[in-house]
């Protein structure tokens, strides 16, 4: 009964903070952007929120079960990609508005923001799904509720939330949110240090930074897949376009970076943990939920709980906010969608992402699926785009459609044959880098 009332509390703190964020809300500058009025501190919350959600936290122990200490290399590789925005940050809110796409379309033509739009907002949908399949599985383990109960009630959550309030309702709680997210982990961690497990913890210097299920291919597969897109990617440059100006935006990266660099070893220690506790368990998650009831103190037990359900919907409302405007845009690239018609396209992203999450029912494989069509198309172009290539509209486009394609297919495959998947995404890069070295053009002046 508790657990019931805690909840629905949650849910509607939720719903207070949408409809009030929706009185914000006077043009699409509010409802993408927040007014660009974000502070580095808010900024930098909302990007810890949104890095840990269900692909970082359920994702790293689905990891861990399997790769042990390696598995810290899902958040590491988040670290690096951030690090390596930094320089970069201050240009890409000078230049942006809205979204990605957007740049894409100042560098490269209409058509090329268009060709995003499209594949972005696709690609996206498996993202979305990771969010609804992380928060269907918190609540399943939490309430002992059936898995396709939770999955509707997650996404209508989450829908209703994201359509009410726009990115006021994101930045407002995500910096809270962000904060109970921390206290939780590092509580957790602390209390499960003097617990007892029935097996002993997988030592660090035996499992990282390489093991047997995984070596440096598939770090460099890490590296070129989920690295890249938070050097590249929608969710953090809508987080960084919400700054109010270029200091706040490249200080709240540098933030999220030192912030976020330690909980690479403390999520797979969480995991590892709850394995050595119940080993006889066949999903983590659920060891991890087992030990969150019955070996924490009640409040930091309903914490850890409500924090990762934080850590999800601080992703999900980003992301799925992010991809209906993207989608919206493939008729008008450079102009922003009207708010009615940017919560009709949430409400259709929400309704195929639901399908795909039931139909892949992995919260780790439907993210870097998303990711790796993505990475394919876009690091290249728009890191370059920044850098101030310019090249041949055709090449460019083409450089995204087969990178894109070629990528996706490599990880639809991953799980049946691994080794011909890693030559496909390998293939991806190379034939977008080639489409773009023939393509050129100029160096653009930077400015």
């Amino acid at each position: 009964m508790m657990q019931v009332l805690v909840l629905g509390l949650y849910i509607l703190l939720l719903m207070v903070i949408g409809w009030f964020s929706s009185r914000k809300i006077k043009n699409e500058s509010d409802f993408y952007v927040a007014g660009e009025q974000g502070s580095a501190w808010k900024v930098s919350g909302s990007l810890i929120a949104t890095v840990l959600g269900s692909s970082a936290i359920i994702g790293t122990m689905e990891l861990s079960q399997k790769q042990s200490w390696a598995a810290a290399w899902l958040l590491l590789c988040g670290v690096i990609g951030l690090a390596a925005l930094y320089p970069l940050a201050g240009r890409v809110k000078r230049l942006g508005k809205f979204t990605l796409p957007q740049l894409l379309s100042d560098f490269y033509g209409d058509t090329a923001g268009r060709i995003a739009g499209m594949m972005i907002g696709l690609a996206w949908m498996g993202i979305i799904a990771a969010q609804i399949m992380g928060a269907a599985k918190i609540l399943s383990a939490w309430m002992d509720w059936p898995v396709l109960h939770t999955m509707y009630g997650s996404t209508l959550v989450i829908t209703v939330y994201t359509i009410l309030g726009g990115q006021w309702s994101v930045i407002k709680t995500d910096f809270w949110q962000s904060i109970i997210i921390l206290m939780a982990l590092y509580l957790t961690g602390y209390f499960l240090m003097s617990v007892e497990g029935a097996v002993p913890l997988p030592k660090l210097t035996d499992h990282f930074p390489f093991e047997v299920n995984f070596q440096p291919v598939d770090l460099l597969l890490l590296l070129l897949t989920y690295a890249s897109t938070f050097l590249v990617g929608p969710d953090i440059y809508s987080r960084i376009f919400c700054a109010k100006d270029e200091f706040s935006a490249k200080r709240a990266v540098l933030i999220s970076v030192v912030i976020i660099l330690p909980l690479a070893f403390l999520v797979p220690y969480l995991g590892m943990k709850a394995m050595t506790i119940y080993p006889d368990e066949v999903d983590v998650f659920h060891a991890f939920v087992g030990v969150v009831q019955n070996h924490l103190p009640g409040f930091l037990g309903i914490l850890m709980i409500l924090a990762l359900l934080s850590a999800v919907i601080s992703s999900a409302d980003t992301t799925l906010l992010s991809a209906a405007l993207i989608l919206g845009q493939v008729i008008k690239p450079k102009v922003a969608l009207p708010v009615k018609q940017s919560r009709i396209w949430m409400v259709v992203l929400a309704i195929l992402s639901f399908g795909l999450a039931w139909k892949m029912q992995s919260v780790i494989g439907s993210l870097l699926l998303g990711l790796s069509i993505y990475s394919g198309a876009f690091i290249l172009p728009m890191a370059l785009g920044l850098m101030g290539y310019r090249g041949k509209p055709l090449f460019v486009h083409l450089a995204m459609v087969f990178g894109g394609v070629v990528a996706g297919i490599g990880k639809f495959i991953a799980n049946s044959q691994p080794e011909l998947s890693a030559l496909f995404i390998f293939a991806a890069f190379g034939l977008n880098l080639l489409f773009l070295f023939v393509g050129f053009e100029k160096w653009e002046k930077l400015r």
